[in-house]
């Protein structure tokens, strides 16, 4: 894991834990002080590591794994890949 993925889901870790929702790719990128394209890049690549569950074509739904998998098995959402 790079440091700015690191730092990414970090980020969206503490996010989550302080809002309880998720933060928005501007929101991302804005802190991060990165590229909104690059900011999609990351989450992308936490997301292929499994660290990360980015939904396509959703705003805020960026989860960490454990937040994901809770929410999940709490409201029985069909498992996705």
């Amino acid at each position: 894991m790079t440091k700015r993925q690191l730092r990414v889901l970090s980020f969206v870790e503490n996010f989550w834990k302080t809002h309880k929702h998720s933060p928005s790719y501007r929101e991302i990128s804005e802190t991060e002080e990165i590229a909104l394209s690059h900011t999609y890049a990351v989450v992308l690549a936490l997301s292929r590591k499994g660290f990360l569950h980015a939904e396509k074509g959703r705003a805020r739904a960026i989860y960490p794994i454990p937040v994901w998998r809770e929410m999940r098995h709490e409201t029985d959402l069909p498992k996705t890949t």
